[in-house]
């Protein structure tokens, strides 16, 4: 019986050539995916971006227009450089705020915190 099974099966088998073929094409669409133009999610949440949401306070504009900065390791937050906790930004209004980044523990030892990792929240407040 495996014996007339043995023709139906061979004619499943991909060649090598045509499964590499598929991996390449897979993987350039996947770099592709964003349309050319469109502004990626990573950089720093501008005025625009802002003003752009209707929610009232920093936090919830931040879970918003950038959740994956929501689920890092917080170390904490620099409100035009003083240093306040990340849950102060639940009462800071969003119509306050210009500008908001994310940086490194290393880049905030420009503000004298010594933080050995993590990430905190850089705000500027509108001018």
């Amino acid at each position: 019986m495996l014996k007339n099974l043995q023709p139906v099966r061979d004619s499943f088998r991909i060649p090598r050539r045509h499964v590499a073929l598929l991996l390449l094409v897979a993987g350039v669409l996947a770099c592709a995916t964003t349309p050319r133009g469109e502004r990626t999610r990573r950089g720093p949440i501008t005025t625009e971006e802002l003003d752009s949401v209707e929610v009232s306070t920093l936090w919830e504009a931040i879970r918003i227009l950038r959740p994956m900065w929501v689920v890092r390791n917080i170390g904490g937050a620099f409100l035009d450089g003083v240093p306040c906790s990340a849950r102060d930004l639940e009462l800071e209004p969003v119509s306050a705020i210009g500008e908001v980044r994310m940086i490194t523990a290393e880049e905030a030892t420009k503000y004298g915190v010594l933080a050995l990792s993590g990430y905190f929240f850089d705000v500027k407040r509108r001018r």
